[in-house]
C-alpha cells in the first residue's frame, strides 16, 4: 500500500509551503528518518524526513512551487524487498571497495546530476530565506559575507551591509 507525502505544516498558521529542492529522486530508496525534501516557510529553511520506508514515486510538486499545505506531492511505494539490501561497504578478504559501473542517465548528462558512485561533499551555507533571497536578487555571493547570526549565519542586514559596501 503506497503512503501519501504531503506538504507539512511547519507553522500554526502556515497556508502554503515552498519546495526548495528533493533530496532523493523518483525511483530512489528511501529509509524511515532520513531527508526527503527541504521546505522553505516566512521564518525557516526545514529539511523534512521521510515517514516510513520505501520507493519515492508519483512526484508532483517540483522545486520552486508553493504547495498548500496538506496537498499530497509524492507517494512511497513498499520495497520489494530488492532495494533494501545492503551491500558490505568493504571486502574483508581482500580490504578493497567493490567497484560499481553504472551507466550515466541522460537526466544526468544534461542537469549535471552525480551519478552514483561519485561522491559529492557540499556543505549548506548558513543564512536566512530573507538573506538568500535578498543576495539572489543583488547577485552577490553568500560565501564572501561574513555573518552575524548565530554559527556566522548570514542575515539580511549582513546581506545589505555587503551590497552598500563598494567592491
Amino acid at each position: 500500500m503506497a503512503i501519501e507525502i504531503v506538504m507539512p505544516a511547519l507553522e500554526m498558521a502556515q497556508e502554503r509551503g515552498l519546495l526548495v529542492r528533493w533530496l532523493k529522486t523518483e525511483g530512489d530508496f528511501v529509509q524511515k528518518g532520513e531527508p526527503l525534501m527541504e521546505i522553505e516557510t516566512d521564518k525557516a529553511l526545514m529539511e523534512i524526513e521521510s515517514p516510513d520506508s520505501g520507493i519515492l514515486s508519483d512526484i508532483s510538486a517540483k522545486p520552486g512551487d508553493a504547495v498548500p499545505v496538506g496537498q499530497v506531492i509524492a507517494h512511497l511505494l513498499p520495497d520489494s524487498g530488492q532495494t533494501s539490501k545492503i551491500e558490505p561497504a568493504i571486502n574483508i578478504e581482500t580490504g578493497s571497495y567493490p567497484t560499481v559501473q553504472q551507466p550515466v542517465t541522460e537526466r544526468a548528462k544534461q542537469e549535471k546530476v552525480p551519478t552514483p558512485g561519485c561522491q559529492v561533499v557540499s556543505r549548506m551555507i548558513p543564512a536566512s530565506p530573507k538573506a538568500r533571497r535578498m543576495a539572489a536578487e543583488l547577485k552577490l555571493d553568500l560565501r564572501s559575507i561574513k555573518g552575524s547570526g548565530p554559527y556566522e549565519a548570514k542575515l539580511a542586514r549582513d546581506v545589505l551591509n555587503a551590497s552598500t559596501q563598494p567592491s
